[in-house]
């Protein structure tokens, strides 16, 4: 959570329970996305340097391979075979402002996606950053999130044109993406979690997860994470629980928490972590009953 981490890595030893934190030079606030086998992706917030970097659980501190901004564009460096363990698609903000990256790591070379349909014609720049992409259908195309936004813009690869779009629930909010197969992923939309399918360009199932109240008619969710298993959690933290959700996105499970929780992951086969929206202050909890 970049506005209590700052720019550095929060790491948790779930035997001990003990917190660390890895600073990542050069980096305001960071971005980090699991990946496969343990491995994970850093997007280093207005970097001057690198502004993306894959890593390990086992060596948190170390840079297996990064990509360096200079003078003449994105450079690929280091063991570029790891960029296939983790999404090769990231939003990165340098000091000259906010791009949309595709590492090609076969080639050895990073794209750079063109965003001449992000202007300030269909958007409000000043109030509509760019929030998120994924590579999907294997690369070939990269689907893109804009802020307080409900529609993904989805870009080809092989032109770096915009080829389509998606709906998801209208409800305006800041969509971050996490996939599940080559061209299924999920998205958030602010209140409601969307299953998408990227080859027909449409949101195939939804649900609301967070009501309102106190006068606000709509409430954020927090993050969530899928599962192997086909399952999702998610944290709700005007709900003060983690609700569990199967393959159809229906509701399954739910765990109360003391906490606003805005983080969260799986640490076992029914037992989670979270961290606080406002003090990121962790908490153990675990899903009870049948599942």
């Amino acid at each position: 959570m970049g506005w209590i981490d700052h720019g550095a890595i929060w790491c948790c030893d779930l035997e001990s329970r003990a917190e660390t934190l890895i600073p990542v030079p050069g980096a305001q606030f960071v971005g980090v996305r699991g990946g496969r086998d343990g491995f994970f992706r850093v997007t280093h917030g207005e970097s001057a340097g690198v502004v993306a970097s894959v890593r390990h659980v086992s060596r948190p501190e170390e840079i297996l391979s990064s990509v360096l901004l200079d003078a003449t564009g994105p450079v690929l460096d280091g063991d570029m075979d790891v960029w296939r363990m983790v999404d090769r698609a990231c939003v990165v903000k340098g000091l000259t402002g906010q791009k949309v990256l595709l590492v090609e790591y076969l080639l050895g070379e990073v794209k750079d996606i063109d965003l001449g349909w992000y202007n300030a014609e269909t958007y409000d720049l000043g109030y509509q950053g760019l929030v998120d992409c994924l590579a999907v259908s294997g690369g070939k195309e990269v689907v893109v999130s804009v802020q307080r936004s409900s529609k993904l813009v989805i870009v080809d690869v092989a032109t770096n044109l915009p080829v389509g779009s998606i709906v998801l629930a209208g409800s305006g909010g800041n969509p971050g993406m996490s996939m599940i197969s080559g061209s299924t992923f999920l998205a958030s939309d602010y209140d409601t979690l969307c299953l998408v399918d990227a080859s027909a360009r449409r949101t195939t199932q939804k649900v609301r997860l967070q009501d309102g109240g106190d006068g606000f008619q709509r409430r954020f969710v927090g993050e969530y994470q899928a599962q192997i298993d086909g399952l999702c959690i998610v944290a709700r933290p005007y709900s003060n629980d983690v609700a569990l959700l199967d393959s159809e996105l229906n509701v399954i499970g739910q765990a109360p928490v003391k906490c606003q929780p805005m983080q969260v992951c799986m640490t076992s086969s029914r037992e989670f972590l979270v961290r606080d929206w406002q003090s990121g202050i962790p908490e153990f909890g675990e899903f009870s009953g049948k599942l």
